[in-house]
């Protein structure tokens, strides 16, 4: 009966030692697990940083070539085989949906819309309304006539430039 115990036992003391190394590399597999998330945040935040950083360079390159456009070149095109080119273009005045739910709401009660929301009816039908009462619907902002920058990549032969 011994020798039937002892067997039953080291089986036993078999898995629970198989159950231990489970657990242990389980607890390791965590810890690795939050130390590859900080370190893809930190690089990831590194990289948005550079990223948000040449958003604004862009902005700051595309805004100083629209007042040279403007005030320099007398509003007409430049270009270069190279760099590409850019023009100034008139926008219209027109409404744009500044907050979704507020205007698909005001849309829906207007019978303007179905369930399937055709934003650009309802848009249109929101900038005549403000035209006509000085009323802007809900969600809605009149954007004003204004000058934009249009900019175009060189057309080339290598994709390299």
């Amino acid at each position: 009966m011994n020798e039937t115990f002892t067997e039953i036992q080291g089986v036993r003391l078999e898995q629970e030692l198989a159950i231990r190394r489970a657990l242990l590399r389980l607890r390791e597999n965590t810890v690795e697990q939050v130390r590859l998330r900080e370190l893809r945040d930190a690089i990831s935040q590194q990289y948005m940083e550079k990223i948000d950083g040449l958003v604004m360079e862009a902005e700051y390159i595309k805004e100083c070539v629209r007042v040279w456009i403007e005030d320099e070149n007398e509003g007409k095109v430049i270009g270069f085989p190279d760099a590409g080119s850019a023009h100034l273009r008139q926008a219209k005045p027109k409404p744009e949906i500044t907050d979704r739910a507020a205007f698909r709401d005001w849309a829906l009660n207007e019978g303007l819309v179905k369930e399937v929301v055709d934003e650009t009816r309802a848009k249109s039908t929101g900038g005549e309304m403000y035209v006509q009462t000085g009323i802007l619907p809900p969600g809605l902002e009149w954007i004003d006539a204004h000058t934009t920058l249009v900019v175009r990549e060189p057309e080339a032969d290598d994709p390299t430039l």
